[in-house]
């Protein structure tokens, strides 16, 4: 799976506010190990929220391009990841409690191939009944959860 952009935004009482965006179209925003792993995303916010390196090997660029013209992040096969916020941020930033204003995630990806059944984009966790997330399926369909709740 191929990864051009993510943009992670929160609810705040004057508005929304952008609190991570990621985009491998900005130059020198993808830092490599000089093999093409990837090592860091550098956010564009100005948050300072970076991702890092997390399960597995990342590619950049991708050895497939995205319809158009960009090359993306290249996840491969495998279950790999980035981390793109730390826990303890993920629970300041994205609190999922009764009464908040919950949070909004904006994905550009391209898919070449799948994997089994499911096949996670972005989330906390691959468990659906414990965080949330959001992923797709052999049959292009795609999935929302949050806490065991589901959408497509």
């Amino acid at each position: 799976m191929l990864v051009l952009a993510v943009c992670l935004c929160m609810a705040a009482p004057a508005g929304a506010e952008l609190i991570q965006h990621l985009d491998a179209t900005v130059e020198g925003s993808v830092v490599t190990d000089g093999a093409g792993v990837v090592t860091q995303w550098i956010d564009q916010s100005g948050s300072g929220n970076n991702a890092v390196a997390g399960i597995g090997t990342v590619l950049y660029p991708g050895t497939v391009a995205f319809p158009g013209g960009p090359v993306g992040l290249d996840f491969g096969l495998e279950r790999t990841s980035l981390e793109l916020l730390s826990s303890n941020a993920s629970d300041r930033l994205l609190d999922q409690s009764a009464g908040t204003g919950g949070f909004t995630v904006i994905v550009v990806t391209y898919t070449s191939a799948v994997q089994g059944t499911w096949n996670d984009l972005i989330g906390n966790t691959s468990s659906v009944g414990n965080g949330w997330g959001f992923r797709n399926n052999f049959a292009g369909q795609y999935q929302v959860y949050l806490h065991g709740t589901t959408g497509g």
